[in-house]
């Protein structure tokens, strides 16, 4: 027979991820904006004017694919999201028509059917094979990228979509605790794209690539939205074309470039790393035996500081800004994130 006390723990998580993800996946309606307002972290936001912002969060700004966030290219539809669709039809997870496997909904609806099997669970046996099926979901797929995720969500919106990061982090955290001690003996790690870019191809989009890494958070250890990159020139009274994340950083470097504030502009994007960098250490404060999940974030923004930093060879920065013909860019170019 199922454990009633287990049982209403494992729902107590199970509703609000259905609820997250649900608002994550598209802009809320109505009828689920109404759900929204029964919690007390989302009420003050859960509004029409609120909602409709989920285009500018989710669309232009903080992707919600772990494919973009871990894979070595941040690309959509990369191989993580093939991974996590083979993981979650092995687990028998459906994903709903229309999203990728990776997507943010997708995984946080799968806790909450895991939730509501161990909730139901008959016999220990399937009461652990539940748990098991969350702790691969939990540790494998949703919490290596979640610190930088929900971060990039709250800089883009200050309200229901930064206040439903906030409880998913919450929620997330205690999910973790309740977990069986044994089960954190061996955590996961993923496995993290070499240090800083490579040579840049040598294509057409080259000159743009030599600062492309920045964007890929697989390779710097942090993530820029196009909100954190306007954010960066409306700071430094720069000029920025809006284009493709890529594009942008190079806009951003030539305005610097032509307004000699090269070294501010590197000053500012440190600051963004060291940011970002203690966000990611203090999740693994919160969860110390979730610590490894997080390490090669740590290191990979340790080594974009020191690219950024002006010891050794020229700064990325100013070498960037130095190559030629930068001046005949007259538009984005097509593609890129």
């Amino acid at each position: 027979m199922p454990d009633a006390a287990l049982g209403a723990d494992a729902l107590e998580l199970a509703g609000p991820y259905r609820l997250l993800a649900e608002l994550l996946s598209a802009e809320p309606d109505a009828e689920l904006l109404a759900l929204a307002a029964t919690v007390p972290a989302l009420r003050p936001h859960a509004t029409q004017a609120a909602a409709a912002r989920h285009t500018h969060v989710f669309v232009l700004n903080v992707y919600p694919f772990a494919s973009v966030f871990l894979d070595p290219d941040g690309a959509l539809d990369g191989e993580r999201t093939a991974l996590t669709r083979g993981v979650l039809g092995a687990l028998g997870l459906r994903v709903a028509p229309g999203l990728a496997a990776d997507h943010v909904s997708v995984l946080l609806d799968a806790l909450a059917t895991l939730l509501e099997r161990e909730a139901a669970a008959r016999s220990a046996l399937d009461r652990d094979r539940a748990r098991h099926a969350q702790r691969v979901v939990l540790l494998k797929h949703l919490l290596p990228w979640m610190p930088l995720f929900l971060a990039a969500i709250e800089r883009a919106d200050g309200a229901l979509y930064g206040a439903a990061a906030r409880l998913a982090g919450g929620l997330l955290s205690d999910h973790v605790g309740r977990l069986p001690a044994s089960s954190h003996g061996s955590v996961p790690t993923w496995n993290a794209a070499p240090r800083g870019p490579a040579e840049p191809p040598r294509t057409e989009r080259g000159r743009r690539d030599r600062l492309g890494w920045l964007t890929v958070p697989a390779r710097s250890g942090i993530f820029l939205s196009r909100s954190d990159l306007a954010g960066i020139a409306g700071d430094l009274d720069l000029a920025l074309r809006f284009g493709g994340r890529g594009f942008m950083v190079e806009s951003l470097v030539q305005a610097a470039s032509q307004a000699d504030r090269t070294s501010e502009l590197t000053d500012a994007l440190a600051r963004r790393v060291t940011a970002q960098r203690d966000e990611v250490a203090a999740w693994g404060r919160r969860l110390p035996q979730a610590r490894p999940l997080w390490a090669p974030w740590l290191e990979l923004s340790a080594a974009t500081l020191a690219r950024l930093g002006r010891s050794g060879t020229a700064h990325p920065v100013e070498a960037a800004s130095a190559s030629p013909g930068r001046g005949h860019v007259t538009g984005p170019p097509s593609g890129g994130a």
